[in-house]
C-alpha cells in the first residue's frame, strides 16, 4: 500500500505535496502499535491530520527516521508538516489505494 500525501487548505485547494508516495514498506519491520498516529493510516481509504496532531506525526516520522528509513522522504513530509504547524486552517491528507 501507499498514500499520495499533500497539505491542503480547509477548501481542499493543494498547498504541498511530498513528490513520492508514502508507502507502508517503511512499516514494514516495525510494529504499527509502536506509532502515535501513523498506526491509523488506512491503506484503503483517506485519512486527515491536523495540527493538534502535528506533534504526534513529527514524533513518529523521527521515529521512522530514526529507524534508518528513507530519510530523504522523511525529511521532505517533516518539512511539510511543519508547514500545517504554521499555516493556520490546513490538514494533512494520506490518500490511500
Amino acid at each position: 500500500m501507499a498514500w499520495t500525501v499533500i497539505l491542503e487548505d480547509e477548501n481542499g485547494k493543494q498547498l504541498d505535496k511530498l513528490s513520492v508516495e508514502f508507502a507502508d514498506m517503511f512499516f514494514d519491520n516495525l510494529n504499527r502499535n509502536d506509532f502515535r498516529i501513523l498506526k491509523y493510516l488506512d491503506p484503503y481509504g483517506d485519512t486527515i491530520f491536523n495540527t493538534l496532531q502535528a506533534e504526534d506525526l513529527l514524533t513518529d516520522l523521527i521515529f521512522l527516521k530514526d529507524n534508518g528509513l528513507n530519510k530523504v522522504v522523511i525529511e521532505e513530509l517533516v518539512a511539510i508538516v511543519n508547514k500545517l504547524t504554521h499555516l493556520p486552517h490546513t490538514y494533512i491528507v494520506f490518500y490511500g489505494d
